[in-house]
Parts: structure tokens; C-alpha cells; sequence
């Protein structure tokens, strides 16, 4: 299983498909290339694509002004947001503190929201940011709200990612937006891994109506020029959305929730030579 190569706990990451894309990536003749995340996330992905060397450039995108102010920091105010994991101390009144400052996004500076965007993710349970604290509020669990939160491993691992800053663009846009500005390379991969539609609302803060999947999914059938492949939930009004293109399930095991066996499902442009398997563990 892979190294996960990102400061964030996400729901629905996909860090653990970096053998397939690598695969992907080198079966089409796309290693060395762009890599694209229209909805970044916890971008573990993307990031370890980028330190294993599988692609050259990666363009990260978020729509929620909470993750698009973590990497942004991460780039541009690193020692700024170093200095906040190293002093600040790791309790529930802080937590009820960091939480306050996510439902107002807006009223705050970058770096403000960003350490609030970090700390209340590797302090609640699975790393959602809606979810309740680890432990819970009295902290009679066995798994105390410091349990992901090593200061020094996490802060090595930001340094490590900002030393790449300068093949690293990001963007805080809606998805689509962001796909119709910009004008990718042909040797390109676009990765788009939009929220969940059956659970989005309950795992994230910025999440989509039904109209904007099916938006989506026109968009991309109709506009989008370079490879693509994108991943949700297996329901069948996501399999209806996207008839027009190919598709394989993935397997995996779901963390935001109990340790379960889950189904997502991975669809893929008509230009892409799709390896023989298609699956993950979390």
C-alpha cells in the first residue's frame, strides 16, 4: 500500500490508486507529463504522482476556500503555517476554536483559515471536517484527539511538498470553471473525483446538487479535449450520467464510516488504453 503523501485526511481520497494511474499514465504514453485534480481535496494523489516522479507538473483545484487556503500556505506562507502546528496545542477547546473558524470562512485570512482547515482535519474522526472530534469531547476513547496529529512527521512532509512549489499551480474556482480556462498540454491527465453523490452532504463542506453532476458530466463529455478519467459512488444515476463513456469498478475499503468493503466506479475517455485492473484499499 502506498505511502500516503499528503498532510490531509480525506474522505474518498484516492492516494491508495497511485500504482493503477502510474500504470495508466505509462500505457498511454502520459509519464513526464501534466497531471490535473479539478477538485483537489486532500490531493494525496497528485502529490505522490509528483514525488514519485510519474508526472512533471500537477494543477490542483479546489472550489472550497478551506482547502484551496491550506495549499495555498502550504506554497506560499510555509513557515507561517509551520510555526501554527508547532504552537499551538492539541485539545478539544481548540478544536471548538479551529471548528468556529471553518463556519466562516470568508471573515479570515488565508493562513488563519488554513491552519483551522488542518488542524480540525487531522483531529476528527476519518478527517471530516463536519465531522465530531477523535475521541469525542470527553476524550474517554481509547484513540485520544492527538492520535493523527504527529507535529514533526507532518511538518517534514510539508516541507517536503513545498521544495516542489515551483511544479505545483493551484486554483480555488468551481470545477468547471477551472477546466474551461485552462488550455491543457495533449500529454495531460485530468483526474476529476467530484463529492460523492449519495453522501457528499454529510462528508464535506462544499458539496454538489444532482444538477451539478449532471453538468459536470455534460461538460466533459462535450468539451474536454485531452485524457480524462473521473471517479464517484456507484449509483445508478451517476452509471445513467455517464453511458457515454467506459467504465470499471473500483473495490475499496471505505474509511469515513465503519471499516467496510465499498464500490466506487472509475470512467474513462475514449482515447485512454485502460490497464487490466482497477481497484484499491484505503
Amino acid at each position: 500500500m502506498p505511502i500516503t503523501q499528503t498532510p490531509l485526511r480525506y474522505p474518498g481520497g484516492k492516494s491508495q490508486l497511485r500504482p493503477y494511474i502510474t500504470a495508466l499514465l505509462e500505457s498511454n504514453g502520459l509519464t513526464g507529463g501534466a497531471y490535473v485534480e479539478p477538485y483537489a481535496g486532500g490531493a494525496g494523489l497528485a502529490m505522490g504522482l509528483l514525488l514519485d516522479g510519474a508526472v512533471q507538473r500537477i494543477e490542483i483545484n479546489d472550489k472550497d476556500l478551506r482547502i484551496f487556503a491550506f495549499w495555498h500556505c502550504i506554497f506560499e506562507e510555509t513557515e507561517g503555517l509551520i510555526r501554527e502546528i508547532w504552537d499551538t496545542p492539541v485539545s478539544v477547546a481548540q478544536w471548538e476554536k479551529e471548528r468556529a473558524v471553518l463556519e466562516r470562512p470568508e471573515e479570515y485570512d488565508l493562513l488563519t483559515l488554513a491552519f483551522a482547515t488542518f488542524f480540525v482535519n487531522r483531529t476528527s474522526r476519518s478527517g471530516i471536517l463536519k465531522g465530531g472530534v477523535i475521541g469525542g469531547k470527553k476524550q474517554l476513547s481509547e484513540y485520544k484527539i492527538d492520535c493523527r496529529y504527529n507535529k514533526a512527521s507532518l511538518i517534514s512532509l510539508i516541507e517536503r511538498i513545498a521544495a516542489h512549489k515551483d511544479r505545483i499551480t493551484i486554483s480555488n474556482l468551481d470545477a468547471i470553471e477551472f477546466l474551461r480556462e485552462r488550455s491543457f498540454s495533449p500529454k495531460t491527465l485530468i483526474y476529476a473525483d467530484p463529492p460523492y453523490f449519495e453522501k457528499g452532504k454529510a462528508l464535506y463542506m462544499d458539496y454538489y446538487s444532482a444538477q451539478d453532476h449532471a453538468a459536470l458530466s455534460e461538460f466533459i463529455r462535450t468539451q474536454v479535449k485531452v485524457p480524462w478519467i473521473v471517479s464517484y459512488d456507484s449509483v445508478p444515476e451517476i452509471l445513467s450520467m455517464y453511458s457515454f463513456a467506459r467504465h470499471r469498478d473500483l473495490r475499496i475499503n471505505y474509511s469515513a464510516a465503519k471499516k467496510q468493503t465499498a464500490t466506487e466506479v472509475m470512467f474513462f475517455s475514449d482515447s485512454l488504453i485502460i490497464p487490466d485492473e482497477v481497484s484499491r484499499q484505503r
